[in-house]
């Protein structure tokens, strides 16, 4: 091979190479809108928490829960999480974590619709106060809740951007003093729930007392 068609072979494979990694970028950058607009597509915000120290019952629509010992998170959005994962064969849940260990809250899956407020669509988001790995009591973390699609498309499991639920101090107290007299902590369905509420594979005995 001569000099010269050693040079055009080279810059051959340097224009080749080239091609690959704007290729690369652009599948990347492809990828990364997707995500981001998966994350955003819930438009979920916080709107207001507090935690229940006595038998309480939250209803959505036809599902009605008695809670006891649980933070009742209140998430609005412009968005109907329900229609919109629906319209994709799927099924909106939570879930719940310590925002800096991530450790898992045990979170009831299903987020509850409550129907219209300050949002044209808000939801309740119950987290037992003890699970198996955490107690909210004895931590200083903040809760982070995410949305997400059940289903067979695979951005519908791409959760949400995480709605931080700040524990403030007043909150904290609530919680340690329920600790202290060794409150339960309870969740019951009620015998008419929604049967979409009503999760087969769900005990309260799987939350640690």
């Amino acid at each position: 091979m001569t000099r010269a068609a050693a040079v055009a072979a080279s810059r051959s494979r340097v224009w080749l190479w080239r091609g690959v990694a704007l290729l690369l970028l652009a599948l990347l950058g492809g990828v990364a809108t997707a995500v981001a607009c998966a994350h955003l597509r819930w438009h979920a915000s916080l709107q207001g928490v507090r935690f229940i120290d006595h038998p309480e019952m939250v209803r959505g629509g036809d599902a009605a829960l008695t809670v006891r010992g649980y933070l009742v998170a209140t998430v609005g959005s412009d968005v109907d999480f329900y229609r919109m994962t629906g319209e994709e064969n799927g099924y909106p849940q939570v879930e719940a974590s310590l925002c800096d260990s991530g450790k898992s809250l045990r979170a009831w899956r299903d987020p509850v619709p409550l129907g219209t407020g300050p949002s044209r669509f808000t939801y309740a988001v119950l987290v037992p106060m003890r699970a198996r790995e955490v107690d909210l009591s004895r931590t200083v973390e903040d809760v982070c809740l995410r949305f997400v699609a059940t289903g067979s498309n695979a951005w519908m499991w791409m959760p949400s951007k995480a709605v931080v639920v700040p524990l403030a101090a007043d909150l904290r107290a609530q919680l340690d003093a329920y600790a202290r007299r060794e409150g339960p902590v309870e969740l019951v369905l009620d015998p008419g729930c929604a049967p979409q509420f009503c999760q087969p594979d769900f005990s309260p005995r799987s939350l640690k007392r």
